[in-house]
């Protein structure tokens, strides 16, 4: 068996996008679907990708039937797969300098924040978002941040 496929059939990558537009809403789905080929000249295209033979099974309604490893096997094909097919996250970035007269001395802060969660939205499960949220006090300051620079 070859796994080193890179390209989904039409109809595995239609099914993925509509299944975007119907769990993450249609900004997050690509415009159309998105196509990957080996660089290699003369290329042989006959494997297609490893993915889900169902899209719409995701990994929390085989919790009971795989084991531990199957299971985030499954969890990482199944996010791949969606993601290679959803638009590209966007990060507003922000950087400031900060000095004495001369410039002898220059401090620079910088920040950054997720405008747009785009084919991370993919990675953001509920148990990532409640570590991050008890860990993690500073996403509400970062936007302070940016608010008052805007």
């Amino acid at each position: 068996m070859r796994t080193d496929g890179l390209h989904l059939s039409d109809e595995a990558a239609k099914n993925i996008q509509s299944f975007i537009v119907e769990k993450y809403g249609p900004e997050f789905a690509a415009k159309s679907a998105r196509k990957y080929f080996k660089k290699v000249k003369n290329a042989r295209e006959a494997h297609e990708a490893i993915r889900p033979t169902d899209i719409t099974r995701v990994p929390s309604t085989l919790v009971r039937m795989l084991d531990e490893d199957a299971l985030k096997l499954y969890t990482l094909i199944c996010s791949q797969s969606m993601a290679c097919q959803m638009e590209s996250s966007v990060t507003d970035q922000l950087q400031c300098d900060v000095g004495n007269p001369d410039q002898s001395i220059i401090f620079r802060f910088t920040c950054s924040r997720m405008a747009f969660l785009g084919f991370k939205a993919v990675y953001e499960d509920a148990e990532t978002v409640r570590i991050r949220n008890n860990d993690d006090d500073d996403d509400s300051h970062r936007s302070d941040v940016f608010d008052t620079f805007e």
